[in-house]
């Protein structure tokens, strides 16, 4: 990472919401659950929630055993392709294969986004497009936006743990689904 910030005398430069990210992300296995067909998941206090909009039912396991707790019916909501960021002073918006914070260009993209979402100091964040995973800043100072990508062999759906800064997808065998999690923050 790096900015071209220029310093005169007299003029205070600050550099505020800076985040260490690790150069190589390490997959730490957290559960494993029996192989389902699913659309969505999430993880909520100690419990996986795995949703099937087909069937129109959710499991949820205990995350530290995998056992299952309960099934039962869910209505599906709608769902929206904007998200407010944490300090709820931006919008985050995919339109026409472009990400967009309010009327700022943040990328253009030739596929598919799969996911994206904020950290939660509102000035980063990232996007899941063809098992690449891009983190940016919003900064731009300096005529650049500082970004970091790293390639992933996943697929959607994916979940991100915003407070903890966790981002959780399944690797899926025939027998078993297992979840993992990559911390994105150093």
């Amino acid at each position: 990472w790096n900015k071209v910030i220029e310093i005169k005398n007299g003029m205070v430069v600050e550099l505020t919401n800076i985040i260490l990210f690790p150069l190589e992300l390490k997959k730490v296995e957290v559960v494993k659950v029996s192989s389902q067909a699913f659309s969505e998941f999430a993880i909520n206090g100690g419990k996986l929630e795995i949703k099937n909009a087909k069937t129109k039912t959710v499991k949820i396991y205990d995350l530290k055993n995998g056992e299952l707790l309960t099934k039962s019916n869910f209505t599906l909501a709608t769902s929206t392709s904007e998200i407010i960021s944490p300090d709820k002073n931006k919008k985050l918006y995919l339109s026409s294969n472009k990400l967009w914070v309010d009327k700022d260009l943040i990328a253009d993209f030739e596929s598919t986004v799969d996911f994206f979402d904020w950290f939660n100091d509102s000035e980063h964040l990232f996007w899941l497009s063809k098992n690449e995973l891009t983190i940016a800043e919003l900064d731009n100072r300096g005529g650049k936006r500082n970004s970091v990508k790293y390639y992933l062999n996943i697929e959607s759906p994916v979940f991100w743990d915003r407070n903890n800064s966790d981002f959780y997808f399944f690797d899926k065998t025939p027998e078993k689904d297992v979840l993992y999690k990559i911390k994105l923050k150093v």
